[in-house]
């Protein structure tokens, strides 16, 4: 590929490389905005703001 010099012939690791490590960053910041979007969540995650 001309842009990114990935292979297309097969045999280079930096495809899926970029792929899964990418795809966990997206599932971390989505549970976030859930958890900011929660009903009565306040922006608190796992009761980080309970009170004591």
């Amino acid at each position: 590929m001309p842009i990114t010099n990935w292979s297309t012939a097969g045999g280079d690791l930096r495809v899926p490389h970029f792929i899964g490590l990418h795809s966990v960053q997206v599932f971390v910041l989505a549970v976030l905005v859930l958890t900011a979007l929660a009903p009565g969540s306040a922006g608190c995650a796992a009761n980080a703001c309970a009170p004591s």
